[in-house]
């Protein structure tokens, strides 16, 4: 049987807490975690103003995805769709080649939208 695939868009807030409590509360053999992002890092961003005027170092409001989290795959990119007619999947497009398919078994975790722009008419 395989093992059931979970895949989170976004590693914002959201998306970097669920990962992390999937890894604490899932046995490693019980679903693979796939995490699809544009960045490898996440980002605090309540402290970019102490970074803009210098009090911190840029560094120390950065983490490294990969470190913090363990069992969850980083997949580069972004996911242009998901499509729940055929199962929970995701299509990330990697900034640096091709579009590529990945299905996931049970579930589909969406951590966070992005604002749209509005413009004067």
């Amino acid at each position: 049987m395989p093992v059931p695939r979970i895949v989170i868009v976004g590693s914002g807030f959201a998306g970097y807490g669920v990962a992390r409590r999937l890894e604490r509360r899932l046995r490693p053999a019980a679903a693979e975690i796939l995490m699809v992002s544009p960045f490898g890092y996440s980002l605090y961003q309540p402290l970019l103003p102490e970074v803009a005027a210098g009090l911190l170092d840029p560094r120390s409001i950065a983490g490294p995805l990969h470190r913090l989290l363990r069992r969850t795959r980083l997949v580069p990119g972004k996911a242009t769709a998901v499509d729940p007619g055929s199962g929970p999947s995701s299509s990330p497009r990697s900034t640096a080649g091709p579009r590529r398919s990945s299905t996931t078994g049970s579930c589909c975790a969406r951590a966070a939208s992005r604002a749209a722009s509005t413009s004067p008419a």
